[in-house]
């Protein structure tokens, strides 16, 4: 069986409440560092797991796809080291 040591970090897309990337950032492989989510309740929900630390407490909510630009997560996420 082969050992994954790399942790890739992600961008959620349409996240909804997170449940698959809170699962995803427990196998130890990945950490979600940023999300968008269109709908204000999600964004509630996102927040209250980080809260929870179920979540990075620095993760980045992002709210509306269609008017956000990948230049503006990648600068609000700046050097992010692994």
């Amino acid at each position: 069986m082969r050992k994954m040591n790399a942790q890739y970090m992600t961008v959620s897309l349409f996240s909804g409440a997170m449940g698959l990337d809170i699962e995803l950032e427990q196998t130890g492989c990945f950490r979600v560092v940023a999300c968008v989510e269109k709908e204000p309740v999600f964004c509630e929900t996102i927040r209250t797991n980080q809260q929870s630390r179920r979540l990075l407490s620095n993760l980045k909510v992002f709210l509306y796809i269609t008017d956000l630009r990948p230049s503006e997560i990648l600068d609000a996420l700046g050097n992010q080291e692994t």
